[in-house]
């Protein structure tokens, strides 16, 4: 059996891994009968460029987020707690990106804003564009009420009909996507060739399609990605992750670990 011969049941008893050399082995017996093709090799691509934009938290902020990462705890408005590592990646994104769930559940939960640096680095980016339409990926929910109560003219992909077609017809100055929430496939090229990372996501698959909404065949300008991360972050570890390999929630809550150390 196929998950038996090559994986193993992780910790949790829910998720699995890869056992070692498993991945050579499953190369080895597909090479007869199938193989990949890059994008770039089979449809015509324009260049893609990626600009990585990094806030820098002062003083305050930086010890803020030390103290959330060290005590699993801050006090904003209100308490801020993770219960566990794994919450704790959670509630450190949401510091970067600009504010704080102060509990996982509910749709009255309280948001703790925090900053403003990402909502000041995409305004810069808005006006660098002039007027050119931009995509922009976000994580959390109140990412998305923050924009749009700062940028008036966003507008948020849902299920309302005409939004696609009014942002291919270059209508929306800033359409608001979430990288899980769109139908897998469904492209963007045709209305615009900027991108906005709002946040990451830990996943490569999903920071891949993101891309692939808008770089992509049919593409008719050069794309351009923005990356907005906070340096000295989880969003360091998680882009670094990405650049190599897609890695799993064990190696990031890991990650937290050792920069959890040495802060202490």
């Amino acid at each position: 059996h196929y998950r038996e011969r090559w994986w193993t049941r992780s910790y949790d008893g829910y998720s699995w891994k890869p056992r070692p050399g498993a991945e050579e082995e499953i190369r080895e017996v597909l090479k007869d009968i199938c193989f990949s093709i890059p994008d770039d090799q089979y449809a015509k691509l324009p260049e893609k460029t990626e600009n990585p934009i990094e806030i820098v938290f002062d003083k305050k902020l930086r010890e803020q987020y030390r103290e959330l990462e060290r005590e699993f705890l801050l006090e904003l408005d209100n308490t801020v707690e993770a219960v566990n590592a794994g919450v704790l990646c959670g509630k450190l994104l949401q510091f970067c990106n600009g504010a704080i769930y102060s509990q996982e559940e509910g749709e009255d939960r309280l948001v703790n804003p925090v900053h403003n640096l990402k909502l000041d680095a995409l305004s810069e980016i808005i006006e660098e564009s002039n007027g050119q339409p931009i995509l922009l990926a976000y994580q959390f929910k109140h990412d998305v009420a923050r924009i749009r109560k700062r940028f008036k003219d966003a507008v948020v992909m849902d299920n309302t009909p005409g939004v696609i077609k009014q942002w291919e017809k270059g209508k929306i100055p800033l359409l608001i996507i979430h990288p899980r929430s769109e139908g897998r496939g469904m492209g963007f090229q045709h209305g615009g060739h900027i991108l906005v990372l709002y946040g990451l996501m830990w996943s490569l698959r999903e920071y891949t399609q993101t891309i692939k909404r808008i770089w992509r065949d049919g593409q008719e300008h050069p794309v351009m990605i923005h990356r907005i991360v906070a340096e000295n972050s989880i969003e360091d570890v998680i882009y670094a992750r990405l650049q190599g390999h897609e890695f799993t929630e064990q190696e990031l809550l890991k990650s937290v670990r050792i920069s959890i150390e040495e802060n202490m």
